[in-house]
């Protein structure tokens, strides 16, 4: 789903209910609002509840990109107007045996109704299923602060997140060879269909997942999916080999596909679950 920026950047700011509302008398700890431009209500706040704006974390990471000449495309995800999940696909193409069309990922959690943390994280997005694939146990590289200004996580200034997020950003494209190469030894072990609910349930995953799975499995060692790639063309996948990683993709793609109202960051925790058990296979 396509969203602008003046949905992603739109002004925002924490008032007095007293200031907002003030015919009407509120419980103790519920005596701020955040706001957005037209004084619509996201949020009850306490005085304790530090407001972080998208605006004021994305744009000047954007800015940095550009000033690198790193290319990026943005995709958001906006639940109720207040829950913000973005992630910035760098247009580095990497290959994994006959996998192709993986992209390093940065992702930017936020939100304005206390529902997430401001959260970073890194990891993969695979074109042909327009999945995220996480990042091997050890390399995971991801920061959280709550929106509290009396918690230590927050005694940073949002320039100090903004570096820290940069930081890590640049480490991860710089270095992001080493997930591959990791992503490429599971290639390498031949492995069959039926592992798919073994594993999937090992793991905890659902019947409808491994199930998604199965069917995905069966269409990723084919020729029958068809995608855009990244130069806008529709073009057909020429099939993969029976292993370890293609089943990954599998399992990954019935996590992120099944379930949609699952908030993006159980399914994460499933993702990591699932490929930290696969890598000690």
């Amino acid at each position: 789903m396509f969203v602008g920026d003046k949905e992603i950047f739109k002004k925002v700011k924490k008032v007095k209910l007293s200031t907002l509302l003030p015919k009407y008398n509120f419980p103790p700890g519920f005596d701020y609002a955040v706001v957005d431009e037209n004084n619509k209500i996201l949020n009850f706040c306490s005085s304790r509840y530090g407001l972080v704006s998208n605006a004021s974390i994305l744009k000047p990471i954007e800015q940095y990109f550009k000033e690198k000449n790193i290319e990026f495309t943005r995709n958001v995800k906006v639940i109720n107007n207040s829950k913000f999940y973005v992630d910035y696909i760098i247009k580095q193409r990497k290959d994994v045996g006959d996998v192709s069309g993986i992209f390093p990922k940065i992702s930017i959690w936020n939100s304005y109704d206390g529902g997430t943390i401001m959260r970073n994280e890194m990891g993969f997005y695979r074109l042909i299923c327009s999945n995220g694939l996480t990042r091997p146990e050890g390399e995971i590289t991801k920061s959280a602060f709550k929106h509290s200004t009396s918690d230590d996580s927050n005694k940073y200034s949002n320039q100090e997140r903004i570096i820290n997020i940069i930081r890590e950003a640049k480490y991860f494209i710089d270095n992001c060879q080493t997930d591959i190469d990791k992503f490429e030894e599971l290639s390498k072990v031949k492995i069959t269909k039926r592992k798919i609910t073994s594993i999937g349930e090992k793991v905890g995953l659902s019947k409808k997942i491994i199930s998604c799975a199965e069917e995905r499995y069966d269409l990723e060692v084919s020729s029958g999916l068809e995608y855009i790639n990244e130069y806008g063309e529709l073009v057909k996948s020429p099939g993969c080999n029976k292993n370890l990683f293609t089943l990954y993709n599998a399992l990954n793609f019935g996590i992120y596909n099944t379930n949609l109202k699952e908030l993006p960051e159980k399914k994460i925790e499933k993702d990591k679950k699932l490929l930290n058990h696969i890598m000690n296979i």
